[in-house]
């Protein structure tokens, strides 16, 4: 009875070994490859065509734009049309969804506490070191770039 049940489940459920019944760990890591995969697909579906947020993992202006393309046959490689710069820029990584309050929080920091929160290793209890200058547009200027370049505009 148990070895009839052992086949049963061996047919239903491959990655299992059916001498033991335990998951083999190439079929667990392909599994869970395959689910990665599927869950990417899903997001670039969900962020293609829409306003986003991304910041950046250097001193820079946050980008504030439209998900133009997402390639995941090299990781994740999202190309946005980014209306602060009015340039298309890529990047590694998902974008936030954009909306005016997430904007406006991430404007109240500077480049420095953005990357904290952001791209930070949480793990690493080491100070994060500032750089001397930085070169940043004000919350104000972004916000009129925004204006002028038709992000409002846009749907």
């Amino acid at each position: 009875m148990l070895k009839t049940l052992m086949m049963q489940l061996a047919t239903r459920l491959p990655f299992l070994n059916s001498a033991n019944g335990c998951v083999t760990e190439a079929a667990e890591v392909e599994r869970r490859r395959e689910r990665r995969t599927s869950d990417d697909q899903y997001l670039a579906n969900v962020f293609l065509g829409q306003r986003c947020i991304f910041v950046p993992n250097e001193w820079e202006d946050p980008i504030v734009g439209r998900v133009e393309h997402i390639d995941l046959s090299r990781g994740v490689l999202c190309q946005v049309f980014d209306y602060v710069h009015n340039e298309p820029q890529t990047f590694i990584g998902f974008p936030m969804h954009y909306n005016e309050q997430r904007l406006e929080a991430l404007l109240k920091l500077d480049p420095f506490e953005r990357y904290s929160l952001c791209h930070a290793n949480p793990y690493n209890a080491n100070p994060i070191i500032k750089p001397k200058h930085t070169t940043v547009l004000s919350r104000a200027e972004i916000l009129q770039r925004l204006r002028d370049n038709g992000f409002y505009e846009e749907r």
